[in-house]
C-alpha cells in the first residue's frame, strides 16, 4: 500500500507527495485513471468543506519528509454506491524545506527553501459515512504539528473526518501535485510520472 493510501486511511497529517491522501510511493506503483472527475454528476455529493492546515509534512519520492506546508484544502465526498464513496482533495499552499535529500532524490536541498504547492488527489473506497465535522463550509484552522521524522501531533485526514473506523478497498485513482521552488526548481509528481526536482 502506498504512503498516500495509508495516510488517507489512517489519518496521518502528512501530505502526499507524489498520500492523499494525498501523500509518496513511486508513481509507477499507482495505476493511472482516465476518468476526468471523481464521480458522475448524477451521484450525490455528501460533503464539500474547506480547512486550513499548518505544518503538514511533504513527502518525497522515497517517503522522507523534506518540507512542511501551510495549505488550504478543499475536501469533497461523493456517494457513488451502497457504502461506496469517492473523496477528492484540492490543495493550495506554501512550503518551507528541511535540509537534506531533495524530494525527487536527484540531489540535496537546503533548509528554508520556500515555494508554492498546488494539486489534487482522489480515491474510491467502501466505508460508513459518519461525519465528525459539518458537511459544508469551512471546518477550521489547525496546526497538525508534523516534523521531519514524520510524526504529526494532529490527524486530519478526510477518512478520519467523515468515516467510521477503517475503510476498505481503498484505491487511489489519480493524484497530481506541483511544487514550485522558484530558482531552486520545480517538482511535478503525479500518478503518471515524477518530473523535475527542487535542489540547492
Amino acid at each position: 500500500m502506498s504512503l498516500l493510501l495509508r495516510r488517507l486511511a489512517a489519518g496521518v497529517g502528512v501530505l502526499l507527495l507524489t498520500v492523499v491522501g494525498l501523500v509518496l510511493a513511486p508513481a509507477a506503483s499507482v495505476a493511472a485513471d482516465t476518468s476526468p472527475v471523481c464521480a458522475p454528476d448524477s451521484k450525490s455529493r455528501v460533503a464539500d468543506v474547506t480547512e486550513t492546515l499548518h505544518h503538514l509534512g511533504d513527502v518525497g519520492l522515497d517517503g522522507h519528509v523534506w518540507a512542511l506546508t501551510d495549505v488550504v484544502v478543499r475536501i469533497q465526498v461523493w456517494q457513488v454506491g451502497t457504502s461506496h464513496f469517492c473523496i477528492r482533495r484540492d490543495l493550495d499552499g506554501t512550503f518551507t524545506s528541511f535540509a537534506g535529500v531533495s524530494p525527487n532524490l536527484t540531489g540535496t536541498i537546503s533548509a528554508e527553501v520556500h515555494g508554492t504547492v498546488h494539486g489534487f488527489d482522489w480515491a474510491v473506497f467502501t466505508g460508513k459515512f459518519v461525519p465528525r465535522v459539518p458537511v459544508s463550509g469551512d471546518v477550521g484552522d489547525f496546526d497538525v504539528g508534523c516534523d521531519q521524522t514524520g510524526f504529526c501531533a494532529l490527524h486530519r485526514s478526510p477518512v478520519y473526518l467523515f468515516f467510521q473506523d477503517q475503510v476498505q478497498a481503498l484505491h487511489v485513482r489519480s493524484f497530481d501535485f506541483v511544487y514550485d521552488g522558484g530558482s531552486h526548481g520545480t517538482w511535478h509528481e503525479s500518478d503518471r510520472a515524477s518530473i523535475g526536482d527542487i535542489t540547492g
